[in-house]
């Protein structure tokens, strides 16, 4: 599953309060794996992935996540270029 959040501003500051942003905490996945885009209110785009750590060893999740950096980073550096033609693994898995 692949989720696209946008977040809006938060306010920060109420009159007479203090208020501190909290951390989403993530007790899980409900599916086998779950990719999750959250664009950030100053255009920065974050990135979650949880998985079933039963069916999937750390190892395996690393290097799913260093293949969507290495996708983004061709696609955003490479905006001209059609999909099909950029790289789909690294060096090392080829």
């Amino acid at each position: 599953m692949i989720d696209l959040c946008v977040r809006a501003q938060r306010v920060r500051a109420f009159a007479g309060l203090d208020v501190t942003e909290l951390a989403e905490v993530c007790v899980g996945s409900k599916y086998d794996v779950t990719i999750s885009f959250t664009q950030l209110g100053d255009g920065a785009l974050q990135a979650r992935i949880g998985w079933h750590v039963n069916l999937y060893h750390t190892s395996t999740i690393d290097r799913l996540g260093t293949g969507i950096i290495d996708f983004l980073v061709q696609v955003t550096g490479q905006p001209q270029v059609a999909i099909s033609t950029l790289r789909s693994v690294s060096g090392k898995e080829a």
